[in-house]
């Protein structure tokens, strides 16, 4: 069973943007414009959040690709 398009390019783009954050964080505090401390922080938030913002947008998608209750419509 292949993955659908949808589902790994939204994955992908979530990956990207969640890297982009943390190498942001990291880069701050390699530079001086942020505490080693707090860069470390700022670093474990960025991936936490995109681990979660992945997490929920991945299980909506997948309840509306595969849907547990099919609608009914009243005959008519």
């Amino acid at each position: 069973m292949e993955v659908p398009a949808p589902l790994l390019n939204g994955s992908i783009t979530y990956l990207v943007l969640t890297l982009l954050a943390c190498f942001a964080g990291i880069g701050m505090g390699v530079t001086g414009k942020m505490s080693r401390e707090n860069s470390s922080i700022f670093t474990l938030l960025a991936f936490m959040t995109g681990l979660c913002l992945w997490m929920f947008w991945a299980c909506c998608w997948l309840h509306q690709w595969h849907i547990l209750v099919v609608p009914t419509y009243g005959a008519e």
